[in-house]
């Protein structure tokens, strides 16, 4: 008994001396929702901050995943950094028990780098609102229940514009809403949509919108400069584009030039530059001078359609100092045969048009749109063959014909040399023995 007493005060002891330590998670990146209720068709409005520290990397749209259970789906969102936040927005189109991951976010605290991944249960569903009612019939006063829905779909879920903010409200519940926007009061009617002009010319600012929840959306104002390259302050590795986007046919090989900007003081020393996306070449580069540009060539031969996803590796060093810096890839392929035409992003989602979104390690047989979710297939999802299958066992007849063909000649070859060559009297006495058979052949025909 007084074992299990022992035991226990060095599991408590010990929880109090190491628990101090697992206190520095909570000043890790921190994934915060506006609202933890969320309804189909609602906009999710969230931001990614650090209460202590700053982020070393910007976290792009490809470091972000949706699961349902264990399976990759896919959603509509876009994430932007400002000022050391990073803000996103997420449109919950369907109904369901959702996980959101967010991978190998670096951050630094205190001159110690760091790495985490962040997942967040969703759920989204409709949350009714029940109305009680009166009917005065034949005098009779009876009361009813009604149960109805308030939905407000707001896009975007941030404004991120060089342009005149504005912003889309829609009333897709079964009630009207009353909506207060600053000092502007509305009723958006069922099925209505109501697009607002926002008026400002701060930098940053919020438009607050009160219905039955709360809705504070960021506007963030940049320059048309600002809006070709990373937003970022520190960042001395900068490109001409933000994501590549890039539409092609399988099996035809396109170029493209991707200029590189040092806006750094000293040099940057190239140590690596690689992508996860196979049919990727990228030309090689040694360094950019400080203040200067360089361009490098992309060339891109596609062998199989569909969405590939992936990132351009950058490994450089600046004053001894080594960084990495990733662009995201987005590449539409289409089957051969394909023209422009077929690159067209409809409007309606792919659940709409009664298709679905294969994974990365599948290709679409039949019908193939290309819809803001990704591309959607309309036929049947199937495993993409490798290179090796796609060859059949061709390569493995042809490695054992060549192994027989070796085979043969090895023991012919081996068969001559084992023959030794004859000496000068058999070779006499062989043709004495030919020429005695030739005349006893003839003396019996005679």
């Amino acid at each position: 008994m007084r074992r299990w007493i022992l035991f226990f005060l060095l599991i408590f002891f010990a929880n109090l001396v190491i628990a101090p330590y697992n206190q520095e998670d909570t000043f890790g990146p921190i994934l915060d929702f506006q609202h933890e209720e969320i309804q189909v068709g609602e906009t999710i409005i969230a931001t990614i901050y650090l209460p202590e520290g700053e982020f070393t990397r910007q976290i792009s749209k490809s470091d972000i995943t949706f699961l349902e259970g264990r399976k990759e789906i896919s959603l509509e969102y876009n994430i932007q950094f400002y000022n050391g936040t990073h803000y996103l927005y997420i449109y919950a189109t369907r109904s369901g028990d959702f996980k959101i991951n967010i991978k190998n976010i670096l951050y630094k605290i205190s001159d110690s780098l760091n790495s985490l991944t962040i997942e967040k249960d969703i759920q989204i569903k409709n949350f009714p609102i029940i109305y009680e009612e009166e009917i005065n019939e034949s005098g009779n006063i009876t009361l009813i229940e009604k149960s109805k829905t308030q939905i407000l779909s707001i896009k975007p879920g941030f404004i991120f514009t060089s342009k005149e903010p504005s912003i889309k409200l829609s009333n897709i519940g079964d009630s009207p809403l009353n909506l207060q926007i600053e000092e502007e009061e509305i009723i958006l009617g069922v099925a209505q949509t109501f697009e607002k002009n926002i008026n400002t010319t701060s930098k940053f600012s919020y438009l607050n919108i009160s219905t039955y929840k709360e809705f504070i959306i960021p506007i963030i104002l940049i320059s048309p400069e600002q809006e070709i390259g990373e937003i970022t302050e520190n960042l001395e590795l900068r490109t001409d584009t933000k994501q590549i986007l890039k539409n092609l046919i399988e099996g035809e090989k396109i170029n493209q030039t991707l200029t590189l900007f040092n806006f750094a003081k000293e040099n940057i020393t190239i140590n690596k530059i690689s992508s996860d996306i196979e049919f990727l070449e990228i030309e090689k580069l040694e360094s950019i001078e400080a203040k200067t540009s360089k361009n490098i060539t992309l060339k891109f031969f596609p062998k199989d359609s569909g969405h590939f996803k992936g990132k351009i590796n950058i490994t450089y060093a600046i004053n001894g100092q080594e960084n990495l810096f990733q662009l995201p890839l987005s590449l539409f392929i289409l089957p051969v045969g394909s023209t422009s035409e077929d690159f067209e992003i409809v409007e309606e989602t792919c659940a709409e048009l009664k298709g679905k979104i294969c994974s990365s390690k599948e290709k679409c047989e039949g019908k193939i749109n290309f819809t803001k979710e990704g591309v959607c297939c309309s036929g049947t999802c199937i495993l993409a063959k490798s290179s090796r299958e796609k060859q059949g066992y061709g390569w493995l007849i042809g490695i054992l014909i060549l192994g027989v063909l070796g085979t043969i000649g090895y023991l012919f070859y081996k068969k001559l040399k084992n023959v030794e060559p004859k000496k000068p009297e058999d070779k006499l006495k062989e043709s004495s023995e030919k020429y005695l058979k030739r005349v006893s052949r003839k003396l019996q025909r005679s």
